[in-house]
């Protein structure tokens, strides 16, 4: 189902899109999505009775056999979200075509039959569209999708798009001189994505479906040397032989006339014909059962983690609703058994640091159950065991009723979730999951109807239908294992035999039933009273003060229907950690939330916060300290009563500092293992000259603290700094204003303004431009190349939309050189920081990732770009290229309640600053002050070169 909210452990997603993510590393299986047989064009729910499709949505089919789906929809405001889907992909690549889908996916945008490279970017530009963000295309193992994201829904816009589809259809140029371009920049990308993770997934997939033509496809993309020898000829006959109209869906979501819009694709497609012979039918093998197979993948660079696997068969596809059912019940005993891994793995005593069960189908050829755990470094067979125990436990005395309760009941407060959201569902959402029905062959819902089968399966669910849902997947299996990570394993089959056989003979103990939990805290004292209050006259949001000093702004917005979030700002955050203590920084994170409430522990919290379905956050910030939150309209007063305990009685308890420091101590143990890591975990603080609260501090200074010393530096600031909150949603101001009155509006005084913390907001961008080099001590064919140039002029808002499109600029000169014209990286990236939080400090930067023998011909592209600024000055109409997708993601924020109330958390400590922000800049920036910004800072200064490359 598309929507349908059911625990979604790791390893789980939408079943649309199906993706096995089997592994705690992020990544390990990225791109495996659902089997969908290339048949007749038909849609799920003209193949089985009793299926019913999306009410509003408009289903078509032309005369060719391209399919279309069309969506009426309003949010963002006039914006529209396209997608060509393709049903083909790596798996229908012959032995000497691998690669070719990934490879063909690239090439539309170095031109079609009409347009060339540079009017195919001129016609995104011009539409408010950036390539990446909202032009982009994917390929997977079955499916390749075009997609596009236009902030506008005029006539002209959407033909303009509609043709632009239409030419990747079938009239990609495949011009040689490209093609030979575009291969480097393949390779580049294959490399970049050849990691430690993807080589774990190939070794999976050949684990878990050895033999067959799914497993040897992949990874998508094929090697450098099957990319390399693709010619022309070759190409263009798997381009004709796949891209054929009953392959092919477009999938438009948006302000728009469906019937118009149907016509519009009738004209632009209507006409698209087969190039070639019908395909052969695909076969991607049969799906063997495990027989106890036993798979080991010795890295460093990979977390020490365990998998148990099963296989089975999957029911046809579209399944009928009562199959839907049973899949839906097998989800859930697989979330009821990841709960109590994960739960377990919190305890201090616990062999694991995470851990999950999930389950996932691969359409109508395979459904692949797994358990999963991260443990410290080497320990597998603790690990193991631990797996092996829960399962046995699971499967010799079921689940209790007090965990189905909990666990219903916190379905039903998601599914209420989702209803509240329904009118209010985002155009690129709707889009996304439209096109993965489609691909997988599923049924596209509305929201009502999704809740509706939810709400039908919990009625009716009973425990023993769980139990024996669990048991039908497991009981008498020998599943798969699969091992990673810094592991030294003489005979893996043995010794996992071995282990597995120890673990066995161990008895294990039936659950006990759970007591129902409750939030401890029912009141913090008087409600406060408003001594002032306004009414901001340009954006409507109301801001009050509090006789206590605490500041409060109030918006009502229709962006998300049913939905309230909040946001509280206390203090100066980051700037508050003492520059001789930085670890206390990295540590309250984590300490503050873990460590529950005076009164309540975590894992209390835990199940209340899943039951109630809302969401809670702490981070430290540069210049304030910051709680999120979110959930129904209707919950306000729980929400803000819960941040007021955390803000006045947080518990910092001990068992939650056990499980801070084992996840943070395996963390350091992988920090060189990659490039980008030793960039993500070092230049933040070189940028810096050196400032020791940026960047990862080092372990000694992280773990030789103790919780008390957390305690006695954050507690005194929650509880006496600068407060301000932002309530932002579908929301009654009364009834927001009296809430706030009871929780943040009754707590001990608060002062007027943030104080000055001169010293701390003193910050420098290193005086030296000698190249620093970083080593890493992953893949040897990887390496980082940045530039950055300092920008000491003192922040504004102008002057942060001018950097902004100064960096836009140099992405683009850079990557036309590195990308487009040698070949020697996938990405480059440009970025431009204006610090508002310490005055005078910024800087502007290009990145790119290249082979470690390209690194001078980066260094020489990056740092002296110079010169080719001068060859290629910004023209007008180059200019409103750059700034029209800037004005599109600026209007898309101001309908984001996420974006708005971030924003307005700092409404009245800076009010200029948040003013200039709603109503945007970019339009305002002329071309002479994006030259004069690169003048100053880019073109007449020497950069910091960093480079990381392998040991």
């Amino acid at each position: 189902m598309v929507f349908r909210i059911w625990p979604r452990p790791a390893g789980q997603g939408m079943r649309a899109f199906a993706a096995l993510f089997l592994l705690l590393a992020p990544g390990l299986l990225a791109g495996c999505v659902a089997i969908a047989p290339l048949g007749p064009p038909r849609f799920a729910q003209e193949m089985r009775p009793g299926l019913e499709a999306h009410p509003d949505a408009l289903f078509g089919r032309l005369e060719n056999g391209l399919r279309y789906v069309v969506l009426d929809n309003d949010l963002p405001k006039d914006h529209v979200s396209m997608r060509l889907v393709v049903l083909t992909g790596a798996v229908d690549e012959g032995e000497d075509e691998r690669g070719y889908a990934h490879l063909l996916e690239h090439m539309p945008f170095r031109g079609t039959r009409t347009m060339s490279a540079q009017e195919v970017t001129h016609f995104l530009n011009a539409n408010g569209m950036k390539l990446g963000p909202d032009a982009n295309a994917s390929t997977g193992p079955l499916t390749t999708q075009y997609i596009l994201n236009l902030p506008k829904n005029d006539a002209e816009s959407l033909s303009a798009a509609f043709a632009f589809l239409r030419e990747v259809a079938d009239g990609i140029a495949l011009d040689p001189e490209d093609l030979e371009a575009e291969k480097k920049v393949v390779q580049s990308e294959l490399r970049q994505r050849d990691t430690p993770g993807a080589r774990a997934s190939e070794e999976l997939l050949d684990l878990i479906f050895p033999g067959t033509l799914y497993a040897d496809r992949l990874p998508v993309g094929g090697s450098a040397e099957s990319v390399g020898a693709a010619r022309v000829e070759t190409i263009r006959a798997f381009y004709d032989r796949t891209y054929r109209p009953e392959a092919m869906a477009v999938v438009v979501a948006g302000r728009v006339e469906p019937l118009a819009v149907a016509a519009a694709i009738e004209d632009a497609f209507g006409d698209l014909a087969a190039r070639a012979p019908d395909p052969a039918e695909r076969d991607l093998g049969r799906v063997p059962g495990e027989a106890g197979q036993v798979a080991i993948v010795a890295d460093p660079a990979l977390p020490t983690q365990v998998l148990l696997l099963t296989t089975g068969p999957a029911p046809p596809a579209p399944p009928s609703l009562a199959q839907e059912r049973a899949e839906d019940i097998l989800s859930l005993a697989h979330a009821l058994l990841s709960r109590r891994i994960d739960e377990a793995a919190r305890r201090p005593d616990a062999p694991i640091i995470a851990g999950s069960a999930g389950l996932d189908f691969h359409g109508d050829w395979a459904r692949v159950q797994t358990l999963s755990a991260r443990m410290p470094t080497g320990e597998w067979e603790r690990g193991l065991a631990f797996l092996e125990q829960e399962l046995r436990r699971a499967l010799e005395h079921g689940f209790t009723r007090s965990e189905l309760d909990e666990i219903v009941a916190e379905r039903r407060s998601a599914l209420a979730r989702l209803e509240a959201i329904a009118q209010t569902y985002r155009t690129q959402s709707y889009a996304s999951l439209m096109a993965g029905a489609v691909a997988s062959g599923s049924v596209f819902r509305s929201i009502p109807q999704e809740v509706a089968l939810g709400r039908a399966t919990l009625d009716t669910i009973r425990l023993e239908e769980v139990d024996a849902a669990l048991r039908a997947a497991w009981a008498g299996r020998d599943p798969a294992v699969f091992i990673t990570g810094e592991v030294d394993i003489a005979d893996p089959q043995a010794a996992v035999r071995a282990a597995l056989t120890a673990s066995r003979a161990l008895p294990v103990a039936a659950p006990e039933e759970r007591l129902a939990v409750a939030f401890a805290y029912d009141g913090f004292g008087p409600a406060g009273a408003v001594i002032e209050e306004r009414v901001d006259e340009t954006f409507g949001f109301q801001s009050l003060v509090f006789d206590n000093g605490v500041r409060a702004n109030i918006l009502k917005t229709p962006f998300e229907e049913g939905t309230v979030r909040v946001q509280i700002r206390i203090g100066s955050g980051r700037l508050s950690v003492p520059k001789d203590r930085p670890g206390l920084g990295q540590l309250g994170e984590y300490a503050l939330l873990f460590g529950g409430l005076e009164n309540q522990s975590f894992e209390e919290l835990r199940r209340l916060l899943r039951q109630e379905s809302v969401g809670l956050s702490f981070d430290i910030g540069v210049d304030g300290f910051v709680f999120r939150l979110s959930g129904r309209s209707g919950q306000l007063p729980f929400l803000l009563s819960l941040a007021t305990a955390y803000v006045e009685k947080p518990g910092f308890h001990d068992e939650a500092w056990d499980y801070v420091r084992r996840s943070l101590s395996d963390s350091y143990t992988r920090l060189r293992r990659s490039p980008d890591a030793v960039f993500n975990a070092e230049v933040a603080r070189i940028i810096r000259d050196g400032d020791p609260r940026f960047g990862v501090v080092p372990p000694e200074e992280v773990l030789g603290h103790d919780i008390a010393e957390v305690r006695d530096w954050l507690k005194p600031l929650l509880s006496s700094a600068y407060l301000e909150v932002a309530v932002v949603g579908d929301i009654d101001p009364d009834t927001a204003r009296a809430a706030l009155a009871g929780s943040l509006g009754a707590i001990g005084d608060r002062p007027a303004r943030l104080p000055d913390l001169a010293e701390a907001r003193d910050l420098r961008f290193p005086t030296g431009r000698a190249a620093i080099t970083l080593t890493h001590e992953g893949d040897a064919d990887k390496a980082i190349v940045a530039a950055y140039w300092p920008v000491s002029t003192p922040y504004s808002n102008e002057l942060f939309a001018t950097g902004e499109l100064a960096a836009q600029l140099l992405e683009r000169r850079a990557r036309d050189r590195l990308r487009v014209e040698e070949g020697k990286t996938y990405g480059v990236d440009a970025a431009s920081y204006i610090s508002a939080v310490f005055d005078g400090y910024g800087w502007i930067r290009i990145l790119a990732n290249v082979d470690p023998s390209d690194i001078p011909a980066a260094i020489d592209a990056l740092a002296g770009i110079a010169p080719r600024l001068e060859e290629e000055p910004l023209e007008e109409a180059e200019m409103v290229e750059l700034r029209e997708p800037l004005r599109a993601e600026g209007r898309r924020r101001r309908e984001d309640n996420g974006q708005l109330v971030s924003l307005l958390s700092y409404a009245q400590a800076e009010p200029d600053r948040v003013a200039t922000a709603l109503s945007g800049s970019y339009a305002l920036i002329s071309r002479g002050q994006v030259m004069r910004f690169l003048e100053t800072h880019v073109e007449g200064a020497e950069p910091l070169v960093i480079v990381v490359r392998p040991e």
